[in-house]
């Protein structure tokens, strides 16, 4: 950030280049913020941008400085001495300006309320952030001096940082330390070795958005980054009762029906248990919590596990009774035994999305969607087998794709070195 700051003054009439990335990463700036061209994104529903997060575009404002950075040091092997011992003033200038306001944090900025830390080891902390850019703008500025032959020191200073900035960000601790082994999900993890079913949560502090798939069990909430507009919907209409405004890539149900979450096979709730004055560690549930359709099956401390007493199976049929039993269920294929099911439709649980093809009894058959958003077939025979596998046309056109890429490079490479080919002749004075 120093590098394009004091090198603005020298690239904006000497880089075509700088000065591209210059704008580029001012422009990256105003759509990052809530700037009215930053919200003009969602404002217009633009697509394929209004649907992301404003601070993902801060990697092309990262690219920008890292350009315009290189630029500069491009530039400053041509300075004179006298420009480069200017700059590195300034650097130090501006880094001196950190530094005091480190140690005088608290002067300038009032007391900090927090009940974490004291105020001194706040001040800590603000001055033990400013030590190592400092230590940054010393080497980067020895190397500036000493020339064009230092130069290679400052791949090693970048090395450093980077090893400080991941040392720091990317942390490494157990698993237990995140995903703890607790009796309650040992007990759910226990049924999901003989059975398929997705569980949910209440909307309290159990179980927090997503993590459960670090346990291998399955549920129709979570954040999904690829959510499919179909499903948000589905699960907001079904499950919350809600329209279809405010939709969301975080899908987390606001209401415990029984019943419409049966239907979605979930049949395990994560719940609190509360003391009186509403604190988990009591035996009270959330009132919300109809305790008629939702058993209590296993408790703890903290946490209750509910069953729900409308769970419907993962493969049922649509009307009518037959068997329907998930013998193999994984992520690329499903196999489910059926019996007394002439004519009937046979409905799985799972997203109905293009790619997912059905074989009954080896035959190839359509794939439908039932309930808005459920995958089903219809059967003609009375028993036999069905078995879902993903077959995506576009892996196909990929592998395609990449095998011919490949023996077109191959081929180029043979061409390349025979005899003749592609060789410069060198051309002798005379």
């Amino acid at each position: 950030m120093l590098s394009f700051i004091t090198s603005a003054f020298f690239w904006l009439k000497l880089d075509k280049c700088a000065r591209y990335f210059l704008v580029l990463g001012f422009l990256a700036l105003l759509f990052g913020f809530a700037t009215p061209l930053g919200q003009s994104v969602y404002q217009l529903k633009v697509v394929g941008i209004s649907t992301s997060d404003a601070g993902r575009i801060a990697g092309i404002f990262t690219l920008s400085l890292a350009v315009m950075t290189g630029t500069f040091f491009d530039l400053v092997w041509k300075l004179t001495r006298k420009v480069k011992f200017l700059i590195v003033i300034f650097w130090f200038g501006l880094d001196g300006i950190l530094v005091f306001c480190a140690f005088n944090s608290v002067n300038f900025w009032g007391e900090f309320n927090s009940s974490l830390l004291s105020q001194q080891a706040i001040q800590v902390v603000s001055i033990r952030n400013v030590v190592i850019p400092s230590l940054i703008v010393l080497g980067i500025s020895a190397v500036i001096m000493l020339g064009k032959k230092a130069r290679g020191f400052l791949l090693l200073i970048t090395i450093a940082e980077l090893f400080n900035f991941g040392w720091k960000y990317t942390a490494f601790t157990k698993p237990d330390l995140v995903f703890p082994k607790t009796e309650s999900i040992s007990f759910v993890q226990d049924k999901a070795k003989t059975e398929v079913f997705r569980i949910d949560r209440e909307n309290a502090q159990v179980f927090p958005n997503a993590t459960w798939m670090e346990y291998r069990l399955m549920s129709p909430s979570g954040y999904d980054p690829m959510a499919l507009k179909a499903y948000v919907i589905a699960h907001n209409q079904l499950l919350n009762g809600a329209s279809d405004e405010g939709l969301s890539r975080y899908s987390e149900i606001r209401r415990y029906d029984a019943e419409a979450l049966g239907d979605f096979n979930v049949k395990y709730l994560f719940a609190v248990n509360r003391n009186d004055k509403g604190l988990p560690g009591g035996k009270l549930l959330d009132p919300v919590i109809d305790q008629s359709v939702w058993k209590k099956v296993f408790e703890s401390k903290v946490t209750v596990v509910l069953e729900n007493t409308k769970y419907q199976p993962r493969a049922r049929f649509v009307e009518g009774d037959g068997k329907a039993n998930i013998t193999i269920y994984q992520p690329e294929k499903v196999v489910i035994d059926f019996e007394e099911a002439k004519r009937k439709t046979l409905l799985l649980a799972d997203t109905w999305y293009p790619g997912w093809n059905a074989y009954v009894n080896g035959k190839k058959t359509t794939v439908d969607k039932c309930e808005s958003i459920f995958r089903c077939v219809n059967l003609s025979s009375d028993s036999g087998k069905v078995v879902y596998k993903y077959e995506p046309e576009s892996f196909r056109i990929g592998v395609l794709i990449s095998g011919v890429s490949l023996g077109l490079t191959l081929l180029a490479l043979l061409y390349s070195r025979a005899p003749g080919k592609f060789h410069l002749k060198s051309k002798t004075k005379r």
